[in-house]
């Protein structure tokens, strides 16, 4: 049974619960102890990747290093939609910035995909690790929610093979609004490549059951019509 007590100010991310002492990391621990300054007895909001949060308090484990005591349920914010957004990979720091926005804006998804004009094709795990933490750095933040998942470098094709109540490409011809989306509904959003998609993606996105989504009058570059689109359709609903 949730509660209504205002969650607290500070927020951890937790990758694995144990209950009802869960140890921190030495990441964590710097972060909470140096960064923050909190000492035992403080409480914080600790939430994970499927929702789930919790009051937590800071205390000592036997080895008297910095754990959490997890307390009272707290729900976070549900989103309008369960969103999957899938772009190319943008260049240097502006797939760091797509991805911390979408995070903030409470994506459910970020799909990558290989466009034909893409310019990133495979990403390094080093990136990979930094877009990871990003999300849970920009979920802490917001308390959007859960951090998004990150997925991909993935063919357009298997793209569009995911289950979706709902499709959307992004395209700048598009001249009408879709209609309403119903609340908790499941909706990819299609992005394509600064170089615009090939007539062979759009083909396959219009087949696959894509609608066409106008989003500026401008012409934007894929990060931004991705925070333009995904904030355009959660506000549909």
């Amino acid at each position: 049974m949730t509660t209504t007590i205002n969650p607290p100010k500070h927020r951890l991310f937790i990758e694995t619960w144990a209950e009802p002492i869960t140890p921190l990391s030495p990441e964590q621990n710097h972060y909470l102890s140096h960064v923050l300054r909190l000492k035992v007895g403080h409480e914080i909001l600790a939430f994970d990747a499927h929702g789930r949060a919790h009051l937590a308090c800071l205390i000592h484990d036997d080895n008297q290093a910095l754990a959490i005591k997890i307390g009272t349920p707290l729900p976070l914010p549900e989103q309008p939609l369960r969103l999957h957004v899938a772009l190319p990979i943008p260049k240097g720091e502006r797939a760091d910035w797509a991805v911390e926005k979408l995070s903030e804006l409470g994506v459910h998804e970020i799909i990558w995909w290989n466009a034909a004009r893409s310019v990133m094709k495979e990403p390094g795990t080093q990136k990979q690790e930094r877009w990871k933490r990003l999300t849970q750095s920009a979920a802490r933040q917001s308390l959007a929610g859960p951090p998004p998942h990150l997925s991909g470098p993935h063919q357009l094709d298997l793209v569009l093979q995911g289950a979706y109540d709902a499709r959307f490409i992004a395209l700048p011809s598009a001249s009408t609004a879709p209609m309403e989306i119903s609340k908790g509904k499941s909706v990819l959003l299609l992005i394509g490549p600064e170089g615009g998609f090939s007539p062979a993606e759009e083909e396959n996105a219009r087949n696959a059951g894509c609608q066409p989504l106008w989003l500026s009058t401008s012409i934007l570059r894929m990060e931004t019509a991705a925070i333009v689109g995904a904030s355009h359709l959660q506000n549909m609903v």
